[in-house]
């Protein structure tokens, strides 16, 4: 175990001592295959790095899940650093000095931490569900972009696959028994507590953004703008005015 934490000190001071370079790689789906979850990862994580105002190109591959490290998407390529997901890459931006939250108390870092982990918890197992277990949206939305990068029979064989993995991830979490009805009921809930904390600040935590804001936008942002046989998960982010004028103040501030 001394050898496995005294590497990750050497790759983190390593990490820091190297600039951020100009041309940082996110790698990301392509655009007609990215599904939903996936679309609010990489947005997420594209949110994060504007934020930090830190340069990035996006790099969009068809198998892109399997040069993933974690085989998750996005993954950032950072000189001889390959990191993927959101946390990760706010640690690895935090050897580069580079940290949203220096200013805050542990309390508040904490209340952040507990706020994403709502997010990722309920809106982000919604995502799967809806994407992958919900019927009308699996055939006419998930499954044919999934399947369209690859040829025959491989494109089946993969998309099966993938929505075996998620049924497996979502049945460990007590998801997959759900009800579509009892899962929209979560994002319900969780939206009317995200709403309550945004209130009327400009961000989550005030007038400055965090990763939480980062996280709130990619997850809000898909939702919001994938059209779904069944939309109702969006229906329920659209009751609440500001979250949706959130999500329209971080897409003009930092994407357009």
């Amino acid at each position: 175990m001394a050898s496995v934490i005294l590497t990750e000190s050497i790759e983190v001071e390593l990490g820091a001592s190297e600039p951020w370079p100009s041309h940082a790689q996110l790698f990301e789906p392509l655009e007609g295959q990215i599904t939903l979850s996936d679309l609010a990862h990489c947005t997420s994580v594209e949110a994060f790095l504007h934020m930090c105002h830190l340069p990035f190109v996006i790099d969009r591959r068809r198998n892109v899940h399997h040069m993933s490290p974690s085989g998750v998407v996005p993954f950032l390529k950072c000189g001889a650093f390959v990191i993927s997901e959101l946390e990760p890459i706010v640690g690895f931006t935090r050897t580069k000095g580079h940290n949203l939250t220096e200013a805050m108390s542990p309390k508040e870092e904490a209340d952040i931490r507990a706020y994403m982990a709502l997010i990722e918890n309920i809106l982000g197992n919604a995502e799967l569900y809806i994407s992958w277990l919900e019927k009308s949206v699996f055939y006419e939305y998930t499954s044919p972009r999934y399947q369209s990068v690859f040829p025959w029979p491989l494109n089946y064989a993969l998309m099966w696959l993938k929505r075996r993995q998620v049924y497996n991830c979502l049945y460990s979490l007590g998801w997959a028994k759900k009800s579509t009805e009892e899962v929209v009921e979560e994002v319900a809930e969780a939206c009317q507590a995200l709403s309550e904390k945004l209130a009327k600040m400009e961000y989550f935590s005030g007038e400055s953004p965090t990763e939480l804001d980062a996280l709130a936008y990619g997850h809000l942002h898909a939702i919001l703008t994938t059209t779904l046989p069944d939309n109702r998960i969006a229906t329920e982010v659209r009751k609440h005015s500001n979250l949706v004028e959130f999500v329209n103040q971080v897409q003009e501030k930092y994407f357009l």
